[in-house]
């Protein structure tokens, strides 16, 4: 199962409309309505986009994957190609936090498609749909895309974690452990090339 490390990224201060927004959110997971809910953080997405809150837009991608998790089939191949796109006009930092969710997202598909890929033979080199990947291709894959996520340690070592709300699941201990957003980031590199 997906492990959304990252619960959300919040500006200092949140307009209550998103507040309203994300409570109805709240409500209809409870009712166990993902559909609904998902419907809800789309109209979240949106406003954010509109109004360049980038800590909103982050926060309705990792709830929209979260969602489309609990009734989809291929939400992870459907989430991968989300995040792929949203990294194309995001900002620098949001780049990095992408590049490492999506880190996570490959291993996790690759996890779950391992007998198929193991069994693949090394396709052209033009070719890089995921299924046609082999082993080789996917742990390459992977490794660059943690890669990206620390590849600015200048930037991202500037920015405090505790400039995030409700971060790693509202952990306060996390800000101990990770000061900054490079230290969060190398830390999930580091696991998966451990």
């Amino acid at each position: 199962m997906l492990v959304v490390l990252l619960v959300s990224w919040q500006a200092a201060v949140k307009p209550d409309n998103y507040n309203r927004l994300w409570k109805k959110v709240r409500q209809y997971s409870q009712k166990d309505l993902p559909q609904s809910a998902l419907k809800t953080v789309a109209v979240i997405y949106d406003k954010a986009k509109s109004d360049g809150n980038e800590s909103e837009v982050i926060k309705s991608l990792l709830y929209r994957i979260s969602l489309q998790s609990k009734y989809q089939e291929n939400f992870r191949l459907k989430s991968i190609r989300l995040f792929e796109k949203e990294q194309q006009t995001a900002s620098p930092v949001e780049k990095q936090l992408l590049s490492s969710l999506l880190g996570q997202l490959y291993q996790g598909y690759f996890d779950n498609h391992l007998n198929e890929i193991l069994n693949r033979k090394t396709p052209a080199a033009a070719d890089t749909s995921f299924t046609t990947l082999d082993a080789r291709q996917w742990n390459l894959k992977i490794q660059n895309t943690y890669l990206a996520s620390v590849s600015s340690p200048e930037l991202l070592g500037k920015i405090q974690l505790s400039d995030f709300s409700a971060f790693l699941q509202n952990d306060s201990s996390a800000y101990g452990l990770w000061p900054s957003l490079y230290d969060l980031l190398a830390d999930r590199a580091i696991l998966y090339f451990s």
